[in-house]
């Protein structure tokens, strides 16, 4: 078996009464497809799940194939992954950040990969199998009507749009004239801009610099 191969990521992750998900399980392997056939089974069983969901993009038929070798009676569904791996673990991550998805145990690989994910990308080394597992998992369970990812990024637009306006409001306060944020040398105290405007330079709370406008003096 080649050490270099990526590994066949197996979570068993369930819905709590609480509208909450579990993650129960991880047993990824790197092993030939008779062995993680066996092994996605007895995780099956183990757990009593009702449904196995694999990713197409990966073998596709195959892996349909693979698992029925192992148990012909096994649930099994084939999803398509249409967006990339950091796309596909937003709506995941956000879950994570309303306390909504929980760890039954220490998966040590697999909490590394989560932490590895950033906004431009995946840090870590070798490819994320584990995670993309759980990611599949945890959105099959929570979010697997579109309507709740549109809605998810809705909520991201709308806050985004939100601190758009608070950052607006921030620098137009004061006698309704607007405010500029500058960073001046701490021995200025006033400048004329290119327009000619006169600027009174004072310290904000937060150690920036601001101005307001004047009438140059006479």
């Amino acid at each position: 078996m080649n050490e270099r191969a990526d590994e066949i990521g197996i979570v068993v992750a369930a819905l709590g009464d609480d509208g909450h998900a579990y993650v129960l399980a991880d047993r990824s392997l790197r092993d030939a497809p008779a062995a993680w056939g066996r092994a996605v089974v007895q995780a099956h069983r183990e757990f009593d799940a009702d449904r196995i969901i694999a990713e197409e993009n990966f073998g596709g038929e195959m892996v349909r194939f693979v698992i029925r070798a192992a148990d012909a009676n096994v649930s099994v569904r084939v999803i398509t992954a249409s967006r990339g791996k950091v796309l596909r673990a937003e709506p995941v991550s956000a879950l994570y950040e309303q306390g909504k998805v929980h760890h039954v145990g220490r998966f040590a690989v697999l909490e590394d990969q989560l932490c590895a994910f950033t906004t431009q990308g995946y840090r870590g080394e070798g490819s994320p199998d584990h995670a993309d597992a759980l990611v599949f998992a945890v959105s099959e369970l929570m979010l697997k009507d579109q309507a709740a990812i549109l809605e998810f990024y809705r909520q991201q637009a709308e806050g985004r749009e939100q601190q758009r306006s608070q950052a607006q409001t921030e620098v137009q306060k004061g006698d309704g004239e607007p405010l500029i944020a500058l960073k001046a040398p701490g021995d200025i105290s006033a400048v004329h801009g290119l327009s000619g405007t006169y600027y009174i330079i004072w310290s904000a709370p937060n150690g920036a610099s601001r101005s307001k406008p004047r009438t140059p003096p006479a």
